[in-house]
């Protein structure tokens, strides 16, 4: 796979009918591994290493309801000690380049969890991080240490 802008690590991979599996940090399973699943893993290794996250605050593809009936899921969510919402990360492929689409899409999330801190836009090779200002997200260089 391709090499990321993002802290390597020991990742562990098998190989099942031709396709390879890695195993999930978070949740320990195995998945299929496509391009987003890479950076979605090696993401989860950069909160944990860098930004000290422990990953029982960490959940993955999570469904929130937006509005009418409309359903998301959450590539990342981070809570905080009290278990609100922290950050939110959107992870794409390294293919898929990070725009206003790609902000659009993440900023539903955000508006639907007024405490969030940090929503975060990455492909793996670029990385946006966006921290709240009052009611609105501005683009930052650097994420916080987990409390």
């Amino acid at each position: 796979m391709l090499k990321l802008n993002l802290p390597d690590y020991k990742f562990k991979l098998i190989k099942k009918a031709d396709s390879l599996f890695i195993q999930d940090l978070v949740r320990n399973i195995w998945l299929k591994l496509t391009p987003e699943e890479w950076v979605r893993q090696h993401f989860i290794n950069f909160l944990v290493t860098n930004c000290k996250v422990p990953l029982k605050y960490i959940s993955l593809e999570q469904v929130s309801e937006y509005g009418k009936g409309l359903q998301k899921r959450s590539d990342i969510i981070v809570y905080s000690r009290e278990m609100q919402v922290w950050i939110i990360v959107e992870c794409k492929a390294s293919s898929v380049t990070i725009n206003e689409s790609t902000l659009l899409q993440a900023s539903i999330y955000a508006n639907n969890h007024p405490q969030l801190s940090y929503l975060i836009l990455t492909n793996g090779l670029l990385t946006h991080i966006y921290g709240r200002v009052g009611e609105e997200f501005q683009e930052i260089e650097i994420l916080p240490v987990w409390e």
